[in-house]
């Protein structure tokens, strides 16, 4: 069985990353009691010291001890152990069942992903489920997301809308936002079409993900940039370092990542609305960093998880003639590969046709040019073109954005026929309340920056 590559969200190496394996357990929701038993609980706690001392086969060695008592959190981290340190998928799944048996919240989901991976829609709804009824939001939005699409289950807006609006209780959406949503689509004298597409123009917020590597500041500078720009617009903005798992053999002395930027994986990528790539030119092609994680994205494929997702590139290079072009086809064939929609910056800003001096940036992006030394900092004209390149981006992706919500509830006009059916929660939902619904169901989906669906899955 093959193992997976440096860029797979659980696989890590031991001498790459301290805290790797507990890394992966600090945000997530451990509301389980499967931690009551106190020696139990001791012995996990005293394998996370060995894992954090990067002593692995010490912390195995008490997690196991810890598993036996039943501790699903035990179970949970020798299921990432299995899949990082020492590598046994079979060993991996066998304790992501157990500690999703045992009712460890991030298990269940995880167990719930092998299922839908799998295509076995069934225990990734029975797994998803169970997750979701005590609060886990991945869960929640998977379960939203296959019943929106009809994926593996008969398609029910309703179901989708129930768990977007638990979403929304946990996230920045408010149950009052959600009755204000509804309350517009009653009261005021503009039609309920009118109202419910006023209500998505307004809510919509789109996830931009800024990506990059570097080994010096310009990227990172011409990044911040092209944040400000997508930000002027309304977007939300996440940015992410492209992990060097070269450093040791590839200018070992230079590399200098970002430490307050998080590493992107490839399963992030899911979420976004629209990815802005920021590549170092190096000998008229990208680096093998961005390389290998372009390359990785093919396990994407299958599930065409980023079909339909808009794309650009921003650039840096020593000189104005280090293979520009050539770097950009070479991105392109792997975006066109996915289906993506890539959006040039073209000749939208005025500065680039001006020839009286020198000015950087050009058709495919945004570029500042460095010296060998890193000693010449970005240029004002090249920060301004970088900050158009985000919000034409911007404009861009609402734009679609906006024509495909619009388009979507005219799809679902039969939600207005003034017919009355009793769901399953005993509440009695006339033709223009069932319409109502599904305006909320498209507010919470839009507002809930991390859905990310599109008509493409």
């Amino acid at each position: 069985m093959q193992k997976p590559n440096a860029f797979d969200i659980t696989t890590f190496k031991p001498h790459e990353d301290t805290n790797s394996i507990l890394d992966l357990l600090e945000d997530v929701v451990t509301n389980d009691h499967t931690y009551l038993d106190k020696e139990a609980q001791d012995l996990v706690e005293l394998g996370d010291e060995y894992s954090l001392q990067k002593d692995y086969k010490q912390a195995k060695f008490w997690w196991k001890k810890a598993a036996g008592k039943g501790s699903a959190k035990a179970h949970l981290r020798l299921a990432y152990y299995h899949r990082s340190v020492e590598w046994n998928y079979q060993k991996s799944v066998q304790n992501f069942k157990a500690a999703a048996k045992g009712g460890n919240v991030q298990a269940q989901c995880q167990v719930g992903e092998l299922c839908y991976d799998s295509n076995n829609y069934k225990g990734a709804i029975k797994w998803f489920t169970r997750a979701a009824e005590r609060g886990s939001t991945t869960a929640q939005r998977k379960l939203g997301n296959m019943y929106y699409t009809g994926t593996g289950v008969k398609k029910n807006l309703e179901f989708a809308a129930e768990w977007y609006h638990r979403i929304a209780s946990e996230e920045s959406i408010t149950k009052h936002e959600v009755r204000n949503s509804h309350d517009a689509i009653h009261n005021k004298s503009e039609s309920k079409e009118q109202a419910a597409r006023n209500l998505t123009i307004r809510t919509r917020s789109i996830l931009i993900y800024i990506v990059y590597y570097s080994v010096s500041d310009h990227i990172y500078t011409i990044a911040k940039e092209v944040q400000k720009g997508l930000e002027s617009q309304g977007a939300k903005v996440k940015i992410f370092q492209i992990p060097d798992n070269f450093a040791n053999v590839i200018l070992p002395i230079v590399v200098r990542p970002w430490k307050n930027v998080p590493n992107i994986n490839v399963d992030n990528l899911k979420d976004a609305d629209g990815i802005l790539w920021g590549i170092p030119i190096r000998f008229g092609s990208m680096p093998v960093q961005v390389k290998a994680f372009l390359d990785d994205t093919s396990r994407l494929l299958s599930s065409r998880a980023l079909a339909g997702k808009f794309t650009g590139i921003f650039f840096s290079s020593s000189s104005r003639h280090d293979g520009q072009e050539t770097t950009a086809f070479a991105a392109l064939a792997n975006f066109y590969r996915h289906g993506m929609l890539y959006v040039p910056l073209g000749f939208s800003f005025a500065r680039i046709f001006d020839q009286t001096e020198f000015t950087n940036g050009f058709v495919y992006g945004a570029e500042a040019i460095n010296d060998i030394n890193a000693a010449r900092k970005p240029t004002k004209e090249e920060l301004d073109i970088a900050q158009k390149q985000g919000i034409n981006f911007a404009k861009v992706v609402k734009a679609y954005r906006y024509g495909e919500q619009w388009e979507q509830q005219n799809l679902n006009k039969e939600f207005t026929a003034e017919t009355t059916k009793t769901n399953r929660h005993g509440f009695v939902d006339t033709g223009t309340e069932k319409f109502s619904r599904l305006a909320e169901l498209q507010a919470v989906d839009t507002l809930s920056s991390s859905v990310g669906l599109s008509s493409f899955l």
